[in-house]
């Protein structure tokens, strides 16, 4: 049998009771209201709304999209390879010879000027400080006069005699591809003739050093040197001729010195002395300008002979007989001012030492 109760205790427990019914009646959330059911038509428009917006980015991207107002396109800064890039493309097409005229009577701007200079300095071939030849001099400038080389520097000078003489006629090959326009073809066989060229010198070069020790007064113009890395050397042998490196069109001899140099060398065949047949390049010794007062020598005078030693001047170029080496390259054609270095490295610096004063 269950104990029994305390009527006071039951009572209490039914008020507790309802008490906690209630209290949970108070804080219970009221149900929320049945959900209607979405419409499925909507969802499929949302979808499609998508889809058209992801296929118009690119549309609007390639400007296949008109709007109201356009935006005027992005400028770009203008680079070095973008321009000459301009620049070569708006020449092809053109009539070689009378592009050359024009070329040179237009002659160069600061910036074109800079530009021939800088890629000369960049490749090492001028005499400034960190090129080759600076290089090569200070090994050779590391002793006395009278004692030779160590083994070491004797092997990197001539490591750097083949990267400078290399360099030296890679240069001269871009500046005839240019200005003559050659095509594949000519350019292959223009490379492959020059790089025997090249290994003549080279090997010629191998059998003088042997006989010949670097000292301090080893420069580009004394033995074993001279006939590989000076510039006025090697470039007059008859076999770095533009006509004799590769096969030319009429038209591209036309801007050359050939015709000159056809009928110098064939006067001289022709009176019996073959052998004293003058050089392709004309690189004599300059004459003094003789006036009542002085003599001197003309001004620009080596300059301009260098500058046009591969190709002339053209009827109205406007050449400068005075003012500064600057003044002189602004009315250059491009590959004329390439050869004006070539021969002599130093101008480079100069030029570039010019735009700095002047601030171009």
């Amino acid at each position: 049998m269950s104990e029994p109760q305390d009527p006071d205790t039951e009572s209490a427990t039914e008020e507790e009771e309802v008490d906690l019914e209630a209290l949970l009646e108070e804080f219970r959330e009221p149900e929320p209201p049945p959900r209607k059911r979405g419409n499925p038509v909507w969802l499929i428009l949302a979808v499609i709304l998508s889809i058209l917006a992801i296929w118009m980015v690119p549309q609007a991207t390639e400007g296949k999209i008109g709007f109201g107002i356009a935006k005027a396109p992005a400028t770009m800064k203008a680079t070095k390879v973008r321009d000459r890039s301009a620049i070569a493309a708006a020449l092809q097409g053109k009539d070689l010879s009378e592009d050359y005229v024009a070329r040179c009577k237009k002659g160069l701007n600061s910036l074109e000027v800079r530009w021939i200079a800088e890629d000369f300095r960049g490749e090492g071939l001028d005499d400034g400080p960190g090129s080759l030849l600076e290089t090569m001099q200070s090994l050779t400038a590391s002793g006395p006069a009278w004692a030779p080389a160590s083994a070491e520097s004797s092997d990197r000078l001539e490591k750097l005699a083949g990267l400078l003489g290399g360099r030296q006629r890679a240069w001269y090959r871009s500046a005839l591809a240019d200005a003559l326009r050659l095509d594949d073809m000519q350019r292959h066989t223009l490379k492959k003739t020059s790089s025997e060229a090249f290994q003549e010198d080279w090997e010629s070069f191998e059998k003088s050093r042997q006989s010949t020790r670097d000292s301090i007064y080893a420069t580009t113009r004394d033995a074993p040197y001279n006939g590989l890395l000076y510039a006025p050397q090697w470039l007059s042998d008859d076999r770095y001729a533009p006509w004799r490196l590769c096969q030319l069109s009429t038209e591209q001899l036309g801007i050359t010195r050939y015709d000159e140099v056809k009928d110098k060398q064939l006067a001289v065949i022709g009176s019996g002395a073959a052998e004293d047949a003058p050089s392709w390049l004309d690189l004599k010794p300059l004459h003094l300008v003789t006036t009542e007062e002085l003599s001197y020598e003309e001004v620009f005078g080596q300059e301009k002979r260098d500058a046009s030693a591969v190709f002339p001047f053209a009827e109205g170029q406007k050449i400068p007989d005075e003012g500064k080496l600057l003044d002189l390259a602004k009315t250059l054609h491009p590959t004329q001012l390439k050869m004006m270095l070539l021969l002599e490295p130093k101008r480079a610096g100069e030029l570039l030492e010019e735009l700095e004063r002047e601030g171009e």
